[in-house]
C-alpha cells in the first residue's frame, strides 16, 4: 500500500482506487452524516442567502419578459396558422 502521505495529494491514478476510499474513511470524508451535521449554521447562512438571490433572479426575469409575451403568443399563433401557405 502506498504511503498515505502520497496519497494525501490524491493522484488521478489513484482517485478511483481503493487507497482513496481507505484515505477517505480515514478523514472522516466517507461516512454517512446527518442533514444537521452537513448543513452547519454557516453553511445554512450561504443556502439561504443563494436562494434567495436565485428568487429575485427568476423574478426580474419574469419580470422584464412580461412585455414580451403577447408579442410572443401571436408570433406562434401566426407561425402555426400560416405555416401551411409557405
Amino acid at each position: 500500500m502506498k504511503d498515505l502521505k502520497q496519497l494525501a495529494e490524491f493522484p488521478s491514478s489513484a482517485r478511483d482506487s481503493r487507497e482513496y476510499a481507505c484515505l477517505r474513511q480515514i478523514r472522516g470524508e466517507g461516512s454517512v452524516r446527518t442533514i444537521r451535521q452537513l448543513l452547519a449554521g454557516e453553511d445554512e447562512i450561504q443556502l439561504a442567502v443563494r436562494l434567495a438571490l436565485l428568487a429575485l433572479l427568476v423574478y426580474w426575469t419574469f419580470f422584464l419578459i412580461r412585455p414580451f409575451v403577447p408579442i410572443i403568443a401571436w408570433s406562434v399563433v401566426l407561425a402555426v396558422a400560416l405555416f401551411m401557405l409557405l
